[in-house]
């Protein structure tokens, strides 16, 4: 995301991420994501995953939170109002956000107005959230009135080690870490008013690394000539999903 990051004028990472903080000391901060293209940040710099290092927020590089034992259960919630506040921000500009939740990883964690809602366990619970607040951020959209492209898509199969808590590929085989069917086959959308039809249903082989190029290509931002790209833009599939995928691919 690094080119948009630096051809969009208002840009903001909101979630939970993987690459930490620091690299050569404990105060560079070079993993942060205002020292790649981000204009602004809220979040953690690692997963829920790193739960035994407590609860520790970042507003843009300043420590804005640290609790041990860790509290998690609003986490969501201000995900959801920061991404708000993020879109009722009017610079001029068009905006892009990143907005990762924590949900529906281990460890799980729920609002108290989401716990026990779900037949599905604390598992379910996590759908329930994330669910309501995906919800509230795009209706917070639809209000700017601006054009906005939506896309929302999973990472990876379930952890299979905490069996259905963990969650579910159904028949399909393996799960989060492999590359069998049931690792990398995920579900994906994609919501753009005006321009993909709504109520499509696409089976064509694509990659999150197609995003992208795809909000390259929306942008009307070329591609870098620096470095290989291996995403391609999926925008003609979107738009027609009868369309084969842009990648080499067998059924």
């Amino acid at each position: 995301a690094l080119p948009i990051c630096r051809r969009i004028v208002q840009t903001q990472y909101a979630f939970c991420r993987h690459l930490g903080i620091n690299s050569e000391n404990q105060t560079d901060g070079i993993h942060l994501p205002t020292r790649h293209g981000f204009e602004s940040f809220y979040g953690m710099p690692w997963s829920n995953v790193g739960i035994s290092r407590g609860l520790m927020v970042y507003e843009n590089e300043t420590l804005v939170e640290q609790a041990c034992p860790t509290t998690w259960q609003n986490l969501t919630h201000r995900y959801t109002a920061k991404a708000m506040e993020f879109l009722d921000y009017d610079s001029g500009a068009p905006h892009f956000l990143y907005l990762s939740f924590t949900h529906v990883h281990a460890p799980m964690f729920s609002n108290a107005a989401f716990q026990n809602v779900s037949l599905r366990g604390a598992f379910g619970d996590n759908v329930a959230e994330v669910d309501d607040a995906v919800g509230q951020v795009v209706a917070h959209a639809k209000k700017t009135g601006r054009d906005t492209v939506v896309f929302l898509a999973s990472d990876n199969g379930p952890w299979r080690e905490l069996s259905l808590s963990g969650g579910s590929a159904g028949l399909l085989r393996g799960g989060k870490g492999q590359i069998f069917e049931g690792g990398i086959r995920l579900p994906a959308m994609a919501w753009w008013p005006g321009q993909i039809p709504a109520g499509i249903l696409s089976d064509a082989l694509v990659s999150s690394m197609d995003f992208f190029p795809t909000i390259m290509d929306i942008a009307g931002i070329p591609l870098p000539k620096d470095r290989i790209i291996d995403g391609k833009s999926i925008l003609p599939l979107l738009k027609s999903p009868n369309l084969a995928s842009p990648h080499e691919a067998e059924d």
